[in-house]
């Protein structure tokens, strides 16, 4: 769930916060998805998340973390 978090705050900083974030986050999750097989396009149930609610959950948490900008506005100037 950090990687989605993560995502949507960095989103929301701002454009270099949001780059350096997506640069880094990007080639993690798609090096870890799977290739081959039943699961293929899906990410292995890691972690706490991925020990409660299985492989379902963590592929829907990575997915949504890749398109985080295409889902929500910048909010502006909210300081």
């Amino acid at each position: 769930m950090l990687w989605y978090y993560g995502a949507l705050a960095a989103f929301q900083r701002g454009e270099g916060t949001w780059k350096y974030w997506h640069s880094k986050l990007k080639p993690l999750l798609l090096e870890h998805q799977q290739r081959g097989g039943c699961s293929a396009g899906s990410w292995a149930p890691v972690g706490q998340t991925g020990a409660k609610g299985g492989r379902v959950i963590v592929t829907a948490l990575c997915a949504l973390s890749l398109e985080a900008y295409y889902r929500y506005p910048r909010v502006v100037n909210a300081r």
